[in-house]
């Protein structure tokens, strides 16, 4: 029997050859359960434009992502050279078992039926339903029928429940509905509703190989990914020894592999093992640990609180030391990115000691300034002094304009002759008389007029 080795931190696992086919196959449509997965996440709210719409079209959602599987399943079952099997027959006699959309889709469905105004739109609701699932029973010309069927009784029954129809209880139905349709939770549940249906053609895709060349395809039972689970969650609630976790990480692999935690908390306990535990997460078609890498380090640095040069300076190589064990490579990008900003703080605050509003005082208080920027290695002092004397120079020569403006403007106002001063100038008290005397040239014109009408 063929097998292969996967080694890490000194111990090893044998994969015999049917659990190697199967780990191929696992990989195909992981890849695919990945992308659909990815796909809602990224797109919930463009595809989807309320929660009518996704209970309305979350079958066709469901059927579409099946269909890719089916297909997906099809181009496995022709590379195994097994050919005497039709899409209806792959699904009706071994994937159909395996699908639980309807499980999963149940808690967004039960609360938006709960909303239904009346018993009767609630049996609409829920006959529709229970029709729908009568129509999951094929992938041939008769299926697409059938689909068409599906999605009319859909239609038939969501479209009962008119919000516009009901006044201000409609309104209160909306907002409770906008709240379900906006939680991330939603959001989550179709999206494993979407990865389960994918896993249930994979283990469908198993059961179609083996019942023609039986034991070609290793097929993992329930009690194996239930032996797998229970050795996560005593490791995670700390009920193995701590010189006995990893050899119970290596079972856990054996018995199930396919479970994404086992990696996270390996990588967590043990760190990655210069690449070795990224070796056997990609060859079991897993997720990288890339986020959680970045999340490690983050908390790291969050636990040496660090908030000055000198703290960063006493943690730097014990911080170096920790990225190298998770193998984190942006881990200089992110002290340096910290220490800038450290200089930037420590900077900051040690201007706010000194006075720099005139030019005086920058000639005097800047050369302290460089004097500590050296010390502490900041190299935008000289574009920082530049700005600040640069402003304060601007605003000195703008000043020296308005002064000689303004003596310009005196100058000649001192040409002219005692009356052009009288009339033109912008004291306050000459302005004052001026207006007084203006009063009295109006009343003697009027007068004038009365006198000589």
């Amino acid at each position: 029997m063929e097998f292969k080795k996967i080694e890490i931190f000194g111990s090893s696992i044998e994969i015999p050859s049917a659990k190697i086919n199967a780990n191929l196959i696992r990989k195909d449509f992981n890849v695919l359960a990945i992308n659909e997965s990815d796909l809602i996440l990224s797109n919930f709210y463009g595809r989807f434009s309320n929660l009518d719409d996704l209970y309305e079209q979350s079958d066709g959602l469901a059927h579409e992502v099946l269909s890719k599987a089916i297909d997906q399943a099809m181009k496995i079952l022709a590379s195994h050279e097994i050919y005497e099997v039709t899409e209806e027959q792959l699904y009706s006699r071994f994937a159909g078992a395996y699908v639980t959309w309807d499980e999963d889709f149940e808690p967004i469905a039960a609360q938006y039926e709960t909303i239904a105004e009346n018993t009767a739109e609630l049996d609409a609701h829920r006959t529709a339903r229970r029709q729908n699932r009568a129509k999951w029973v094929g992938f041939n010309q008769q299926a697409v029928y059938q689909a068409d069927a599906k999605n009319l009784i859909s239609n038939v029954g969501h479209g009962v429940f008119n919000l516009m129809a009901k006044g201000v209880t409609a309104i209160g139905n909306s907002i409770k509905k906008d709240e379900i349709f906006k939680n991330r939770e939603t959001v989550s549940i179709v999206s494993d509703g979407v990865k389960n249906i994918i896993n249930a053609v994979f283990l469908g895709t198993v059961d179609a190989i083996n019942s023609f060349n039986p034991g070609v395809i290793y097929s993992y039972s329930s009690d194996e990914i239930s032996k797998a689970a229970a050795l996560v969650e005593s490791i995670e609630k700390g009920r193995i020894p701590e010189e006995k976790i990893l050899l119970n990480f290596l079972k856990a692999i054996e018995y199930y592999p396919y479970s994404q935690k086992i990696y996270t908390l390996i990588f967590q306990n043990f760190g990655g093992d210069n690449g070795k535990l990224n070796a056997i997460i990609s060859y079991f078609g897993m997720r990288n640990l890339d986020s959680e890498r970045k999340m490690l380090f983050d908390k790291r640095i969050k636990e040496a609180n660090i908030y000055t040069i000198a703290d960063f300076q006493h943690n730097i190589e014990i911080l170096r030391g920790y990225a190298s064990r998770i193998e984190y490579p942006e881990a200089e990008f992110e002290l340096e990115k910290m220490l800038e900003e450290l200089k930037e703080k420590d900077f900051t605050s040690e201007v706010a000691k000194y006075s720099l509003k005139t030019l005086v005082e920058c000639d005097h208080n800047l050369p302290i300034l460089e004097k500590y920027s050296k010390s502490i290695n900041y190299d935008k002092f000289s574009s920082w002094a530049s700005s600040v004397r640069g402003s304060l120079e601007v605003k000195q020569k703008q000043e020296e304009i308005k002064q000689q403006q303004q003596q310009q403007k005196e100058e000649e106002f001192a040409k002219k002759s005692k009356f052009m001063q009288f009339m033109t100038s912008d004291d306050p008290s000459t302005k004052k008389k001026r207006g007084f005397i203006t009063l009295i040239l109006l009343f003697l014109i009027y007068l004038l007029y009365k006198w000589n009408p």
